[in-house]
Parts: structure tokens; C-alpha cells; sequence
């Protein structure tokens, strides 16, 4: 039996060290992530430095391969998680929003064209979800107020504040990763707000 064509086999091998298996997984799926990682990130740098980051957290995590019974959809798992974690790391750097605008902007009309789509996405994302959960958003991220500030502007606790940011940002991420393409800006926008 071919090792390659065995992802459980494979999985089995690297979570015991084995070195060449991690080799063969890492050659055997590296065009595939690196795509997805494009799809992200249209930076092709930084797209491949992901790559990189990615199978060395496979490599690092390497023991829960044993009990990973699709280790594929677990390698696609594993490279969304990061890529979403990446962009927004990325994005909370006012560097990276001038970085993508440069690398990005062809045109000005052009440009607040794509804006003004990306702000409509997420306007309706945002609409989705419940009312206490948008005004939290809002005044986190536009009023930049603190979990307890907000919690004593809407008389609920921090924790509650918390969560409901969290949700919300969960269920933001959630709407807009059918769009892959514009997650990123749009991760760069809502996080990096003056």
C-alpha cells in the first residue's frame, strides 16, 4: 500500500515523529493549503509564510494526528483556524491596512467602489445578528469603549459585554466567509476602526 494515498496511515506515523511521513503530508498537500491561503490572503509572501506556519503547527500538534479519523479535513481545519487567527492578528496593525492598500488599490474610483461593497457586506452582516449583540459591536468597535464602559452604558455585566462580543464576532465571521475574498479587508477594516 502506498503511504501517500493513506492519510490515516500517514497521520499514524507522524504522530509517532516519523519525519518522512510529515515530509510526504507536507508535499502531498502544500499546493492545496497554499491555495486556500490565497484565497485569504492575496499577498503571495505573505499567503506562503501561513503555509509555512500552518505545517508547523501540524508538526507541533502532532500527537492528536492518532486520534484524527479525517486527517485531510483536519489539515483544512487546522489552516481556516490560523488563516482567520492570521488576519486578525494582521489587521489590528494600522501597517498592514496601509500594506494592503498599496499592494490593492489600481484606482481611486475603483477603489471606493470595493470600499463601499465591503462596508455594504458588512453592514449586513452585522444586521444579522440580534439587537444587543449590534450595539455592543457598535460601541466597541466605532465608540472604542471598554467592556465595562459598555456594561454600564447598557446595564449588563462585562462578562455579558464579553460574550456578546464574541458571539457576535463569531457570527460576523460566520457571514462573511462566504466571501473569502474580501474576508481579509473587511478583518483589516472592523479591527483596525480609529
Amino acid at each position: 500500500m502506498d503511504i501517500v494515498h493513506n492519510d490515516k496511515l500517514l497521520a499514524e506515523r507522524i504522530a509517532k515523529g516519523d519525519e518522512t511521513a510529515f515530509a510526504l503530508l507536507f508535499n502531498q498537500y502544500q499546493a492545496k493549503i497554499f491555495t486556500v491561503c490565497k484565497m485569504y490572503i492575496k499577498i503571495d509572501a505573505l499567503a506562503e509564510e501561513a503555509l509555512q506556519e500552518i505545517f508547523m503547527k501540524v508538526w507541533i500538534n502532532r500527537s492528536k494526528l492518532s486520534e484524527v479519523k479525517d486527517p485531510e479535513s483536519w489539515l483544512f481545519i487546522v489552516a481556516k483556524n490560523y488563516l482567520i487567527d492570521f488576519l486578525e492578528k494582521w489587521a489590528r496593525s494600522k501597517a498592514a491596512e496601509k500594506l494592503w492598500i498599496r499592494e490593492d488599490r489600481q484606482d481611486s474610483d475603483e477603489y471606493e467602489t470595493t470600499i463601499e461593497e465591503y462596508q455594504q457586506l458588512l453592514a449586513s452582516a452585522v444586521k444579522s445578528l440580534s439587537t444587543q449583540q449590534q450595539e455592543v459591536f457598535r460601541l466597541s468597535k466605532e465608540e472604542q469603549l471598554t467592556y465595562k464602559q459598555i456594561g454600564q452604558r447598557l446595564s449588563i455585566s462585562p462578562l455579558t459585554v464579553r460574550t456578546h462580543l464574541h458571539r457576535a464576532m463569531q457570527q460576523i465571521r460566520q457571514y462573511i466567509s462566504n466571501h473569502p475574498a474580501i474576508l481579509s479587508f473587511i478583518l483589516v477594516r472592523i479591527l483596525t476602526l480609529p
